[in-house]
């Protein structure tokens, strides 16, 4: 008797605390479900909830109607609607291997009350959260996807924890752990993406594990040490590898410690760099050097060598399609036009430059080409009808002006006429060109208008270009006098 007596008032007890509980907008906030039903919120968290979740999506429910976010400060908690505090307790139930009491009470309580279809309410900073969740993940697609192709690699191994622990919004990528001599310390060595900080991106570098029974303030001092010997050597041999890239100015330092983890360092993976051929291959290589370094195998001399603090570089920017583009182009004009004396170099070259002008308006004007207006300095080959251009024929003509600029301002009418046999190789210009026009889509050349300049090699095209320009019927005829 004494015992059914006690199972009523513990009854009484989680049902009259999850009343007590509940929001003025008739939620509940997980964290206080998790507590009087005696569960753990990060088990909960990763398993019945995601759970009850996904059931509730392939019945068709929205999940943000029904599974929402309280934020206090960093932490972040969810707030649930009455069908998802049932679908989440049906779940737990069934999952519950210890057979706990308060898990089919706190059922029956939510399962007791009627206003099943009654959806989660937000107030502005909820929907604030609402929209931060949306956009997180449609952010986080293209990262998601990059991620993924670290399957593919066998010495890698998804493991989205740190001290056994579930991370529930980190992608987390591992090589093998080293662990110090005196086991106070682990290393893991992994490429990361932290769904929650899209504009962070992939990252990837050294991360610390501290033992429970370590000091964690003298393992992070440690850990620092380590890197400050480390930090030059490792910072050289990935440049090594990566020419062009200096990676001693793109170490990381992290801003937190949290949970008896401690990053002495990260590396960003820029847009433009390959997950494989650069996280994954300079990640293998710092957990390389590390293990060296920890089995005392790397010479301290080399250590000494790279200790000291890289100079800050004067960092050049290449650009292209600007106004200094264009000089450097004229700079190629004026080269091709060096005569004896300066002041006949200067003669020429003013009028070359200003024959290359009326070439390019010239060109316009047949609407071969097209002012790019959202750069300082382009012009864009045009799509045309015109049956006497063809997307090919452009290099041929930069090459005629480049061919009239080398023989010294003239182009006789009897080298027009004197048959292929005696036509003129030169060379052209072509990076500089490339920074200057665009293809017909918009998009720069990068080097392939000289690899097809290369490979539709013909004299006849040569001399049709050559007639175009300076022909009888040239559009430049006019320009350039008689010999």
């Amino acid at each position: 008797m004494k015992d059914s007596e006690n199972t009523k008032k513990e009854e009484g007890d989680v049902k009259e605390a999850l009343k007590k509980c509940r929001h003025e907008d008739g939620s509940w906030s997980l964290k206080d479900i998790v507590d009087i039903l005696g569960l753990t919120y990060n088990k909960v968290k990763k398993g019945p909830l995601r759970k009850a979740q996904d059931i509730m999506s392939a019945q068709g429910l929205k999940n943000h109607d029904h599974f929402g976010y309280e934020k206090k400060g960093k932490a972040v908690n969810y707030k649930l609607s009455l069908a998802a505090c049932k679908m989440l307790t049906t779940v737990a139930l069934v999952n519950d291997s210890k057979k706990d009491d308060r898990v089919r009470q706190g059922f029956q309580y939510f399962d007791s009350l009627k206003d099943d279809h009654q959806l989660l309410q937000y107030d502005k900073k909820e929907v604030n959260l609402k929209y931060w969740e949306k956009y997180n993940e449609e952010s986080s697609i293209r990262y998601k996807k990059e991620m993924q192709r670290l399957d593919n690699l066998s010495d890698f191994k998804q493991d989205n924890s740190y001290h056994g622990i579930y991370a529930p919004h980190h992608i987390m990528y591992k090589l093998n752990t080293l662990e110090s001599e005196d086991r106070m310390r682990k290393y893991e060595f992994l490429i990361e993406y932290d769904i929650n900080e899209p504009t962070v991106g992939i990252y990837y570098g050294c991360k610390g594990l501290i033992n429970e029974n370590a000091n964690n303030d003298e393992q992070i001092e440690i850990l620092n040490k380590e890197w400050k010997e480390l930090k030059g050597y490792v910072g050289n041999i990935l440049s090594n590898i990566y020419p062009g890239k200096n990676f001693n100015l793109r170490f990381k330092a992290t801003n937190n410690a949290n949970d008896r983890t401690y990053w002495p360092f990260w590396i960003s993976l820029y847009e433009e760099e390959d997950i494989i051929e650069v996280a994954a291959k300079a990640t293998r290589t710092i957990q390389g050097i590390y293990r060296r370094y920890l089995e005392k195998n790397i010479n301290p001399d080399l250590l000494e060598l790279h200790s000291s603090e890289p100079e800050v570089q004067n960092i050049v920017t290449d650009l292209a399609f600007t106004e200094e583009s264009y000089q450097n182009f004229l700079g190629q004009i004026r080269k091709a036009s060096k005569k004896e004396t300066e002041k006949e170099t200067e003669e020429a070259y003013k009028r070359n430059k200003d024959l290359f002008e009326k070439f390019i308006n010239k060109m316009i004007d047949r609407r071969l080409l097209i002012k790019e207006v959202n750069y300082e300095k382009a012009w864009m080959l045009s799509d045309t009808e015109e049956e006497d251009f063809y997307y090919t024929d452009f290099y041929y003509y930069v090459e005629a002006m480049f061919q009239y600029i080398n023989r010294e301002g003239y182009y006789l009418e009897q080298d027009l006429s004197a048959g292929i046999g005696k036509l003129e190789w030169i060379t052209v210009p072509w990076s500089y060109v490339e920074r200057v026009f665009l293809n017909n889509g918009g998009c720069s050349f990068k080097g392939n208008l000289k690899k097809e300049y290369n490979k539709n090699n013909s004299n006849k095209a040569r001399m049709n270009a050559r007639c175009f320009l300076f022909g009888k019927e040239g559009i430049l005829t006019e320009y350039i006098g008689s010999e």
